[in-house]
């Protein structure tokens, strides 16, 4: 015979998800690209929604090149 809510538990948690506003003119995106040069490390881009996988695999990130 089970003893119905014997055993239960409950936990909770707070999770922070920092958001970027990465909204460029006419529908393009906002990245920032690493350039690998000393004197200007940092590239920003506005690109379309279409080429943001490929970017990302390559080292860009969202948004504005102020939050590196």
């Amino acid at each position: 015979m089970q003893r119905p809510y014997a055993f239960q538990c409950s936990a909770e948690a707070t999770v922070s998800v920092p958001v970027v506003d990465a909204r460029c003119e006419k529908d393009k995106i906002m990245v920032c690209k690493t350039t690998g040069s000393s004197t200007n490390p940092s590239k920003q881009l506005c690109v379309s929604a279409n080429s943001i996988p490929a970017h990302l695999r390559s080292g860009a990130t969202l948004g504005a090149c102020d939050h590196l």
